[in-house]
């Protein structure tokens, strides 16, 4: 496991040295957005977790 990731960070190195500034924005703003994303998801998974189908039931509650 180890070497995996050894090498796995010497790949990203040598993509990261050749890549341009725009490419470097590009994968920060990907890794933040599925890093956004996947704290989103965890969250709405503890709430219903929590609380089950109450949730659900107030948000499907009909009004007049």
């Amino acid at each position: 496991m180890k070497i995996f990731l050894q090498k796995t960070r010497d790949l990203i190195q040598v993509k990261l040295r050749d890549a341009s500034g725009q490419a470097i924005t590009e994968y920060v703003a990907m890794v933040a957005i599925f890093l956004g994303l996947t704290f989103m998801l965890v969250t709405l998974l503890r709430v219903f977790a929590d609380y089950g189908w109450r949730i659900l039931g107030l948000v499907g509650m009909d009004y007049p």
